[in-house]
């Protein structure tokens, strides 16, 4: 709870440390789902330095995050992805994921 205040009030360092303690005692896709997040708002502060360091480790993040949802949340996966992508002005793959997540609204199942 501490980590989502802190993430909404733009300390994403503070925010990182306590994503990370919760993820490694217990991984989870919301887990690395926020840590990744987190990473990639610090990618995108204007002063940040070693911002290829940090979407690097979002993008890690991000595939345990896939992972760790597994092929029933592949929809949920790609929208995430695209976001993130999109948040970061990298428009092609955040395309490719959005499309994804369209492929997936048009089967029988997602209908119901």
């Amino acid at each position: 709870m501490h980590g989502n205040n802190c993430l909404v009030s733009g300390t994403y360092k503070y925010a990182m440390h306590e994503y990370s303690i919760a993820f490694n005692k217990k991984p989870s896709p919301l887990g690395a789902l926020l840590l990744g997040l987190t990473y990639l708002q610090m990618a995108a502060q204007k002063f940040t330095s070693k911002k290829h360091r940090l979407v690097i480790q979002a993008l890690g993040l991000l595939a345990q995050y896939k992972e760790l949802r597994g092929p029933e949340g592949l929809q949920e996966v790609h929208y995430n992805l695209g976001r993130g992508f999109h948040h970061l002005g990298l428009f092609t793959p955040a395309i490719f994921h959005y499309r994804k997540v369209l492929e997936y609204a048009t089967l029988p199942l997602a209908r119901e």
